[in-house]
């Protein structure tokens, strides 16, 4: 289900909504985007509530969403077009609009709309919320092969995930997240075999520890016995901070 490239026509063109929505009815041809989406999200919704008036009254949309007003999981945008594409410099929002409970996203283990955000929660824990609202079924013989722990943080999986697309995509959301309990696990991110996953994985420790990681001998684009010193010292410097980026996350 996931297409990883930032590939936007292709992508619309196999959501739900590509009858009814042009490119231009969210982006101006005549004014470039630039490095940050400057619309509001009131602003991308009302695109949205255009065809879907049934959602334009707040209660009708809590009943829809079960988020409350103003929450990342009241919008539209977060659920059904979440980021999970790579685009030049940051993960962007897929433009193939579907629903968070389609059963080929949450059955292969790839990144579900519903964990982005709730990335320490399992996939279990998701589907019985997904099962009581929407009525969402899945094949859990499926499951018990792609999921290695049902019970644990998806988060975590998509972490140490075989696919290298997957773990880009949970680098950036428990990162989004910050979720403090991940920086063991993103550590070992800084030693993908990707280049561009070590790179995402690098700015985004950058920015929720504050630090700067070549200050502490780890270069990104170094060969493996350039990054392993690096690292080492990393390990030994950071996991100290776990707890910190927790209180952080509490606040």
């Amino acid at each position: 289900m996931g297409t990883w490239n930032s590939i936007e026509y292709t992508d619309a063109t196999r959501g739900g909504c590509y009858s009814q929505l042009k490119c231009i009815d969210c982006h101006d041809p005549h004014q470039a985007i630039g490095p940050r989406w400057t619309r509001t999200p009131a602003q991308d919704e009302a695109v949205c509530l255009k065809c879907h008036q049934e959602f334009v009254a707040a209660d009708t949309r809590r009943q829809h969403t079960h988020h409350m007003a103003g929450s990342g999981g009241a919008g539209c945008l977060d659920c059904h077009m979440p980021r999970i594409n790579e685009g030049l410099q940051d993960l962007v929002r897929t433009h193939t609009i579907f629903s968070p409970n389609h059963r080929g996203m949450l059955e292969s283990n790839h990144p579900n709309a519903c964990n982005l955000c709730h990335v320490e929660r399992s996939i279990d824990w998701t589907l019985q919320w997904l099962q009581r609202w929407y009525g969402t079924e899945a094949d859990r013989l499926v499951l018990g092969r792609t999921y290695t722990d049902r019970k644990g943080p998806v988060g975590a999986g998509w972490l140490e995930s075989e696919d290298e697309a997957v773990r880009l995509v949970g680098t950036d959301a428990v990162l989004r997240q910050r979720a403090g309990w991940s920086l063991r696990l993103l550590l070992e991110r800084l030693d993908d075999e990707f280049l561009i996953n070590r790179q995402f994985a690098t700015k985004g420790i950058e920015d929720m520890l504050g630090v700067v990681l070549e200050d502490l001998g780890y270069r990104f684009h170094g060969s493996p016995d350039e990054r392993r010193p690096g690292l080492e010292r990393l390990r030994k410097t950071l996991l100290g901070h776990e707890e910190e980026v927790r209180g952080d996350e509490e606040r």
